[in-house]
């Protein structure tokens, strides 16, 4: 939801305020459409490519893609004055982003310089899509932090896919 609400306001070249109201709307637009399906084909593509281990990035894009959704709610500001995200963002733990980085990062022990090198491409995504988000619409909301999450997730599959076999698909 947070993916199509967000991609319908963010790339309708709108205003500000109108690209807030086009992502409150709950009618999903052609951008909306199209980011779902676009998403769900390159992680079933990426996912289906790999030849070795599925467990590194099984692991990695919902730990590294939730670490980037706490970083969205607790570092960045929220662009309404009110909403179900601002809840998160106002009453969010005073530790959180710490407490999410540990646990994030604590399969770097086990799967080694593989996991690091994706969970500093995935902070480098976030922080960069967190920063054209702010620009665009002057905070984040609550359908911001899913877009920057599944985002987050479908670039890591990409990149592990990338890595692991040196080029995205054969042909």
């Amino acid at each position: 939801d947070g993916l199509m609400d967000s991609s319908d306001g963010l790339f309708s070249g709108r205003s500000r305020e109108r690209c807030l109201e086009i992502m409150k709307d709950s009618l999903i637009g052609s951008f909306g459409m199209l980011s779902i399906i676009i998403f769900i084909n390159l992680y079933t593509l990426s996912l289906g490519s790999i030849d070795g281990l599925l467990y590194p990035i099984l692991i990695a894009a919902p730990a590294l893609g939730r670490l980037n959704l706490v970083i969205s709610i607790c570092e960045y500001p929220y662009a309404r004055p009110y909403g179900m995200g601002k809840a998160f963002s106002a009453y969010r733990p005073k530790h959180a982003v710490a407490i999410a980085s540990v646990f994030a990062l604590l399969p770097a022990l086990y799967f080694g310089f593989l996991y690091v090198m994706l969970a500093g491409a995935a902070l480098l995504l976030g922080l960069y899509l967190n920063r054209w988000i702010v620009g665009k619409i002057g905070g984040t909301t609550g359908d911001t932090y899913g877009f920057v999450n599944q985002v987050t997730e479908v670039f890591l599959a990409l990149l592990y896919v990338l890595i692991t076999r040196g080029n995205v698909w054969h042909m």
